[in-house]
């Protein structure tokens, strides 16, 4: 959220701001303000008053880097289409499934990168996923269109991208902390990412 908007005037506000863009439950105020408390510390962002502003972009993507690992999916699950493409956003008929393209699989949504392989979908709930889409499970993975992958991890649900069709993209910052962990295909296109997120930020 600080990268989006690197100037908020309450801890309030940017609590609410969290809530507003996370598909979960997102932290509270007091988690909220224990954070903000470790970057006045580190000097990535500065308190004046109640507002909270981010005063170094770079301190603080190096911070989420350094702390962030990966999140094992509880379960994963390979699918074919069953006729035609995979219509995702019939997820969204259900205000209860939290979904999402993993970082991997929403790279080409902001990079020069092909997908390679089946396309990563993080759910909340597989029982209720499988319910939505009409698939035909895969024994084979590499033979999939598809994989299913059931998560606790909020992040993948926060501060989605959205395209015409409706389908949602992790955000550009956990697309970049997801290829930032990959291949070395995928660590040369985070270096690209993440020279775009600094840019976003200046020009804000």
């Amino acid at each position: 959220m600080l990268v989006q908007k690197p100037h908020w005037n309450t801890l309030s506000e940017l609590t609410d701001g969290i809530s507003r863009q996370s598909q979960t439950k997102g932290p509270s105020l007091s988690q909220v303000s224990k954070a903000i408390s470790a970057f006045v510390e580190e000097a990535i962002a500065t308190k004046e008053g109640n507002a909270i502003k981010l005063v170094d972009p770079v301190g603080l993507l190096d911070h989420l880097r350094k702390s962030w690992s990966r999140t094992p999916p509880r379960r994963q699950r390979a699918y074919r289409s069953a006729g035609g493409k995979t219509n995702l956003n019939e997820f969204s008929k259900s205000p209860s499934l939290a979904w999402s393209l993993t970082g991997e699989s929403s790279a080409p949504h902001y990079c020069s990168i092909a997908q390679g392989g089946a396309l990563k979908v993080a759910v909340s709930d597989m029982k209720m996923a499988e319910s939505l889409l009409s698939l035909i499970p895969e024994s084979v993975p590499s033979f999939a269109d598809i994989l299913l992958q059931e998560t606790t991890d909020d992040s993948v649900f926060f501060a989605n991208e959205h395209d015409d069709a409706g389908i949602r993209y992790a955000s550009r910052v956990q697309t970049w902390l997801d290829l930032a962990d990959g291949d070395a295909r995928q660590r040369e296109t985070a270096k690209d990412l993440y020279k775009a997120i600094i840019q976003g930020f200046k020009v804000s």
